[in-house]
């Protein structure tokens, strides 16, 4: 018993910030490896059927805090494949796991509460922690003033793509206290990949969150996204990237992760519409760059017999085609967790 306690105490510490498929696939890979993991996730999500859920409970976005709650549960479990099921149908798109939430929402008093019973109720060893128990939006100021409210309003503002001006939240939301405390106590901060200002920037809106990550003592890394994203990144090359990050978070990154651009296959490319490897110029902040191949093999027999339209949803969800793989990207961090003084 002394000695799994002194096991369990050594385990590093380390939190995840992000949203959406990217921070899910982070922390499926993260899992495999022995550390102590928490994830904090964000809640402006008003896209698709958890939008629909937002909009008739006044909750935050439940779907960024499940796909966590699936990447780190059993997958072998039926309450974790229930959590992924979607109907069809004349419910086509609707997700179970999100109804689930919603009720555990109303059972439980708030969606912090209703993450840590499921998390209970599916065994899990480690946490997953909303930013705020309460409901907000992500704004996007234009240069001519007009202010856009919502992240699929800010993606789909228009085909001219008009800059945005700054980014801030609707309304002033107040962190969960665990998750500053979580932060505090981290070995390792980890932060992305997902939608840079509508995921990423939007968390660190929550009041305290940009503060307490400021005030920590521990290694900070961000994983830069594989690809541009239409209608927030177009032609973002890295730097640009982290200086948007920075503008929001006044702290500098002691490691960036970045997927090497050329191993994108061509044919994949033609595939995607409106989006583009990121682009490895040099950042103009201090931080020990990471080029690695972190890119998921891509299944073409499905693509080739099934075709690749019809992976895309009608209902306001952009399609993931070029992912991170799971296993590369943790590799990626073990080394720099596990050796930072040799990356």
């Amino acid at each position: 018993m002394i000695a799994y306690e002194r096991s369990i105490r050594q385990k590093k510490k380390v939190v995840t910030l992000g949203n959406g498929t990217g921070h899910g696939v982070l922390l499926e890979g993260l899992k495999r490896l022995p550390y102590s993991l928490t994830a904090i996730v964000n809640i402006t999500d008003n896209g698709g059927h958890s939008g629909l859920l937002r909009q008739s409970m006044d909750t935050p976005s439940p779907g960024d805090l499940r796909k966590c709650i699936t990447s780190l549960a059993d997958p072998g479990l039926t309450l974790t494949n229930l959590l992924k099921y979607r109907f069809e149908g004349e419910l086509e798109g609707v997700c179970l796991g999100n109804l689930i939430i919603g009720a555990l929402i109303r059972q439980e008093g708030a969606l912090s509460l209703a993450s840590a019973k499921l998390g209970q109720m599916l065994g899990l060893e480690h946490e997953v922690i909303p930013a705020s128990d309460e409901s907000t939006h992500i704004c996007a100021q234009l240069p001519d003033g007009t202010v856009v409210v919502g992240e699929w309003e800010i993606i789909e503002r228009g085909p001219e793509h008009k800059d945005i001006q700054r980014l801030f939240l609707q309304k002033t939301i107040r962190p969960v206290p665990r998750a500053l405390e979580a932060i505090g106590e981290a070995d390792f901060l980890i932060i992305g990949p997902g939608s840079l200002r509508t995921g990423i920037i939007s968390l660190l809106l929550v009041a305290g969150i940009k503060e307490a990550i400021g005030n920590s003592k521990a290694n900070k890394v961000y994983i830069c996204n594989l690809m541009t994203q239409p209608g927030q990144t177009d032609h973002f090359a890295l730097r640009r990237h982290m200086e948007e990050l920075y503008r929001y978070l006044p702290i500098e990154m002691d490691y960036t992760i970045v997927n090497d651009p050329g191993r994108i296959p061509p044919d994949i490319l033609r595939l995607v519409e409106d989006s583009y490897p990121v682009v490895i110029d040099h950042p103009i902040y201090p931080t020990k760059l990471v080029i690695k191949d972190l890119m998921k093999d891509i299944d073409w027999q499905d693509i080739i017999h099934n075709g690749w339209k019809r992976k895309r949803s009608s209902f306001r969800s952009g399609p993931h085609l070029v992912v991170h793989d799971p296993d590369k990207l943790a590799a990626a961090l073990a080394q720099i967790i596990d050796s930072p003084e040799i990356v």
